[in-house]
């Protein structure tokens, strides 16, 4: 799907009126423009409209979607990941959150190859990135109120 120079201005213009100067929330509407599937223009423009302005809704929204995908188990894993990113008193590394993890789980004991699988982290994005440094942290403050 090409968007000519007039339907991309609409576009642009759509996102930046409902933005509303707010850069995180036109971060977060390319991330779901980009990650869904999208055969006629008119379903674009219809998604940017029907997303939701506040920043807490849009997070609900993003969860849903990610939680939608997992059974319990798997919910309950990806609970542990953002707790650990929220309440650590520093930014972790990819390996620490994987033992962190590991050692929440119920076992007594965990071998070094039944560390958690690195692709996990992956399912949280768009609400956690990594960053430069290697550490994961929420995309902004605002995810974890």
């Amino acid at each position: 799907m090409d968007f000519q120079a007039p339907e991309l201005k609409d576009l642009e213009l759509r996102v930046a009126t409902k933005a509303d100067g707010m850069f995180l929330w036109a971060r977060l509407v390319l991330n779901y423009l980009t990650n869904n599937i999208f055969i006629r223009k008119s379903e674009v423009m219809e998604a940017v409209d029907a997303l939701p302005q506040e920043l807490s809704e849009f997070y609900e929204q993003i969860l849903a979607k990610i939680i939608s995908h997992f059974d319990q188990r798997s919910i309950s894993r990806l609970q542990s990941i953002m707790g650990w990113i929220a309440f650590a008193k520093r930014p972790l590394r990819k390996a620490e959150l994987r033992s962190a993890l590991s050692f929440s789980d119920i076992s007594d004991t965990v071998h070094i190859d039944e560390l958690a699988p690195a692709y996990l982290f992956e399912m949280c994005m768009p609400l956690i990135e990594e960053r430069s440094d290697t550490t994961y942290a929420f995309i902004h403050i605002s995810v974890k109120e």
